[in-house]
């Protein structure tokens, strides 16, 4: 018998690129942290923090994509966001964090879009 999981039929890139994020941290100075990307739609996308109380429920951040094999290339700004959930937000360790995008894209366009980062790796 064969169980079938939709999601996991699904294209993914999780799994190659990284991604920076921009904003202001709840002790009022800039914040930028580079890590790995989780997921992404056209709606939203989840990623690795290092540091979950630098954030906040509705915080609005700005979102940068990359090749994680090649971080000082090709990069992609998919616009601002605001954060809708995070694993454990009182931790000191590492953790995943939901973003809700302001701007809605069309899968398309971010396959588009993804595919170019990860053509320019080699």
């Amino acid at each position: 018998m064969s169980i079938s999981n939709e999601r996991r039929q699904q294209e993914r890139f999780a799994s190659i690129l990284g991604v920076s994020i921009d904003t202001i941290g709840q002790d009022g100075n800039d914040f930028t942290e580079v890590t790995l990307l989780r997921d992404i739609s056209g709606s939203g996308l989840s990623f690795l923090t290092k540091k979950p109380h630098h954030y906040d429920f509705g915080q609005s951040v700005e979102i940068t994509l990359f090749s994680s094999k090649h971080s000082s290339g090709n990069r992609y700004n998919i616009g601002n966001g605001k954060v809708m959930w995070i694993d454990d937000p009182a931790s000191d360790s590492s953790g995943w964090i939901g973003i809700m995008l302001d701007d809605l894209m069309s899968v398309e366009h971010l396959k588009e879009k993804i595919n170019d980062l990860i053509a320019h790796v080699s």
